[in-house]
């Protein structure tokens, strides 16, 4: 019997859909069919491998779709607020007095060490409403009540980096002089570029260290480059943007061709792209994604302050056998930590643990 699956979802970026084809396409050898629903879709024209579900997200539509994609389980990895509160609540509730399981898929509530004790009374009350949970990394049971700790599974939060070196054609220096980079060492910030990534301080250590290792590159890849943050690039020879790559070949060659990968402020899934490549990484401690899991004082260094951040920065522009060392700690975590396989089992793991296999079946309407 085929088990349908709905994953209700945030709007598709483009870097999601081959994770998304290939839960698809591991679920269905385990017998389950996926459709995914999201809030909006992006860059559509990536292939996909699973029922996309192109409709405005309202309750009516929702039942619609149970109905006609005859749903056993629905995953909801949707933010309370997109589409709203009652939706969020309703579609579980539905779900599960209509017989189906209900699963919540994601941090597990608000990681910022500053979150309100409102905040996590009020998500871990409605993580009582599902049948299990899927966390993205371990650490994020810390947070849960108990009774919501016994039902929650972890699937790796990662991204599908699979054969990505086998896009590699050309060597280091090619790479560097198609883009125009006259130094041989690379600093690469890549990402979004948000007030929270705090360029700011990554440019100030450029400006504090650059003089002194003339042989060093900031290169800066991303949308969002703001005026003020631009002014700054102006004039130094040392500094590159080369604005948002979406081109898979074009961003393995830069990730392949960087020494250090360096977001001073919140990071995401930047690291496990940075581990896959065995980049250490330096960043502050703040408050990152859960994929901060990954990292440890062997492949990375967390600085408390900017100060001590420029300090780090020193350290490895000053020694190339660190950076070495610590890229091979950070390859390791990702082959131990990173790969889809821990994804996949461990989403596999989580909706099969909980409640009955059988789920909705026709009887159930």
């Amino acid at each position: 019997m085929i088990m349908n699956l709905l994953l209700l979802y945030p709007r598709v970026l483009f870097y999601k859909v081959p994770v998304l084809s290939m839960l698809s396409d591991f679920l269905r050898g385990k017998g389950y069919h996926l459709c995914v629903w999201p809030t909006s879709i992006d860059r559509q024209e990536e292939e996909v491998d699973f029922t996309m579900i192109d409709r405005p997200m309202t309750f009516r539509n929702y039942q619609k779709v149970l109905r006609e994609h005859r749903i056993n389980l629905v995953v909801t990895t949707l933010m309370r607020r997109e589409p709203g509160l009652c939706f969020y609540v309703g579609s579980v509730l539905y779900a599960r007095a209509t017989g189906r399981r209900a699963f919540y898929y994601g941090h597990g509530l608000n990681l910022s060490r500053r979150t309100a004790v409102t905040e996590l009374f009020g998500s871990n009350v409605l993580h009582l409403i599902f049948d299990g949970l899927i966390l993205y990394t371990p650490s994020e049971k810390k947070f849960l009540w108990k009774m919501n700790c016994r039902k929650a599974g972890v699937a790796y939060n990662t991204l599908d980096m699979q054969g990505k070196d086998r896009l590699i054609a050309r060597s280091k220096e090619e790479i560097l002089r198609s883009l125009g980079i006259r130094q041989q060492r690379i600093v690469l910030f890549s990402g979004r570029i948000q007030p929270r990534k705090r360029l700011d301080v990554l440019l100030d250590s450029f400006e504090r260290l650059g003089d002194t290792h003339p042989e060093w590159a900031l290169v800066i890849v991303g949308p969002g480059l703001d005026g003020q943050a631009g002014t700054r690039l102006l004039g130094r020879g040392n500094v590159y943007y080369l604005g948002p790559l979406y081109d898979r070949t074009a961003m393995a060659e830069v990730f392949s061709a960087c020494d250090v990968f360096s977001i001073p402020g919140a990071m995401g899934l930047g690291i496990v792209e940075s581990l896959y490549w065995g980049k250490p990484i330096l960043t502050l401690n703040v408050d990152h994604g859960p994929e901060a899991y990954y990292l440890n004082e062997r492949n990375s260094f967390l600085c408390n302050e900017p100060a001590d951040y420029v300090e780090k920065m020193r350290l490895f522009m000053d020694n190339p056998d660190l950076i070495t060392v610590m890229g091979q700690a950070a390859r390791e975590a990702y082959v131990n930590l990173c790969t889809m396989d821990r994804f996949l089992d461990g989403f596999y793991a989580a909706i099969s643990r909980s409640g009955r296999e059988d789920g909705y079946n026709e009887r159930s309407r």
